[in-house]
């Protein structure tokens, strides 16, 4: 994806072409930042505007995250703030824990850490999960101490009755229920009472009128489907246009969205909204993405590469993407996956060229067969395509102008 936003993609033509840099400037915190971390892998961003609610804040705005422990460590929750949503960040205590099991005394370790402002208390909520079988609350009015509360909601009271974890909490009233927060969590294997049943990861909500007591809705909100490869999980609230969404990723590394209507009774999915790159800095995987509204500008903020490094050049690391015009997704200036059954937009210059099965295939015998998508006066983007040798004893370019 281009400084710009722009992008132009194919789903049949993996080559990525974009200027070559060691990590590009959307990456807003790496485990080089942190010396003082407990794991390797960053991950499960959560953003909070501090300004005008903390009394006497750091910066503007904070940026909770977790560290991942595959690598060995052990899970905790740190703190980065900045004075805008895009940066510079200023990792806070060289990535000193502001929270762990043991700040909280609670006996699993903790991560997803999800903040919101308790006006009514003049506090901090700050939810977090205790590995992937509960949801607890602490406070803080400052954003950096934290006293436990209590466990929020058991993994046990799950429709699924194993898991409940990376949360996230909203004031958000859903049409026909008088609650005054709803929570999004991941849970697994459910079956439901139509004997729908999925052994992946799922997306369920619960509501509340105090942001302490929880009452689940009973049932799956969004099932994984075949192109999420068995998992969706790290649910949020996207807002737009006044409608409400719930972005999720899933095991292939992208981030997906669903409309939901308003009483939550239906998720209708609308496809990607955010196709991670190959190259950096997702490496194939953007995930646990949250979302600031700032005037007409919609940032994201995401994990990417694999939360399960086991080396500091390959852990995971946080990104930050300013949507194009707040609505939720980059600009595409153009794309085709062919699945139309026509080429429409591509311009044959040499060789025979023709759709099939979801591709757009050369069959011409002679070499140099061209042909041509976009436009010239096009700047500043990133081209990815995949493509696919039918012969090895070919050669296939893709050129850029």
């Amino acid at each position: 994806t281009a400084q710009d936003g722009s992008k132009a993609v194919s789903d049949k033509i993996g080559i990525t072409v974009k200027e070559k840099e060691a990590l590009p400037k959307e990456v807003i915190i790496t485990n080089q930042m942190t010396p003082n971390k407990t794991a390797l892998n960053l991950e499960l961003p959560a953003i909070f505007k501090a300004e005008g609610v903390l009394a006497k804040p750091i910066d503007n705005y904070y940026l909770y995250f977790s560290y991942n422990d595959e690598s060995g460590g052990t899970r905790s929750i740190a703190l980065a703030t900045a004075p805008a949503p895009e940066g510079p960040w200023t990792v806070y205590n060289d990535g000193t824990p502001v929270m762990t099991a043991q700040s909280l005394g609670v006996s699993s370790s903790v991560n997803a850490p999800w903040p919101i402002w308790d006006e009514d208390n003049g506090r901090m909520l700050m939810y977090y999960s205790m590995g992937a079988t509960a949801i607890g609350v602490a406070e803080s009015t400052d954003g950096i101490n934290f006293t436990n509360i209590q466990t929020v909601f058991e993994g046990s009271d799950a429709p699924a009755g194993t898991q409940a974890y990376q949360q996230s909490v909203y004031a958000y009233t859903v049409e026909g229920q008088d609650n005054k927060y709803v929570m999004f969590y991941t849970g697994n294997g459910y079956r439901s009472g139509d004997g729908t049943y999925t052994n992946g990861k799922q997306i369920f909500y619960a509501v509340s009128d105090d942001g302490l007591n929880w009452t689940d809705s009973g049932k799956v909100l969004q099932y994984p489907d075949s192109g999420d490869k068995g998992n969706i999980a790290s649910p949020r609230l996207m807002i737009r246009d006044g409608e409400p969404y719930v972005v999720y990723h899933n095991s292939n590394g992208n981030l997906g969205y669903s409309l939901l209507s308003g009483d939550f009774s239906t998720a209708s999915r609308q496809g990607r909204l955010y196709d991670s790159t190959d190259g950096e800095p997702d490496r194939g995987r953007a995930a646990d993405a949250c979302f600031l509204q700032e005037g007409e500008n919609l940032y994201l903020y995401y994990t990417a590469r694999s939360n399960k490094a086991k080396n500091e050049e390959d852990a995971s690391l946080l990104v930050c993407r300013k949507l194009a015009g707040g609505s939720g997704q980059e600009e595409i200036l153009f794309q085709d996956d062919f699945n139309d059954g026509n080429a429409d937009g591509w311009e044959v210059d040499s060789g025979t060229w023709a759709v099939s099965d979801g591709a757009y295939v050369q069959s011409a015998a002679s070499g140099g067969a061209m042909t041509f998508a976009g436009d010239a006066a096009w700047s500043n983007y990133e081209v990815g395509v995949k493509v696919t040798p039918t012969e090895t004893s070919k050669s296939i370019a893709v050129m850029v102008s």
